[in-house]
């Protein structure tokens, strides 16, 4: 699958709310850094620096991936929702299935 504009621009925004709350103190970079007995303030470093780095790595591979078919964000989201259909549907089938035994 490709990798999109629209997955860079959310994922980057969660990672920034995350960031947010771990500088407000209301969660523990540590939680996100599983490296043991590392401290809380270099725990919080190595979180930013691997936000910083994949960031650029999603951004280099959303424009190696740049495609006519996701051209824009909202055509990403549309596509988004036909797939998320599409996955409901098959949940579905699959449980009727299961049903009938």
């Amino acid at each position: 699958m490709e990798w999109r504009e629209i997955d860079t621009m959310l994922v980057s925004k969660c990672i920034q709310f995350v960031e947010k709350e771990i500088s407000d103190g209301k969660l523990e970079a540590s939680r996100f850094v599983p490296v043991p007995e590392l401290k809380e303030s270099q725990a919080f470093a190595f979180y930013k620096a691997w936000r910083v780095h994949l960031v650029d790595r999603m951004i280099e591979e959303s424009d190696k991936n740049l495609s006519k078919k996701f051209s824009n964000p909202t055509k990403e989201l549309e596509d988004d929702i036909r797939y998320f259909k599409n996955v409901q549907e098959k949940e579905r089938a699959a449980r009727t299935d299961y049903d009938d035994y």
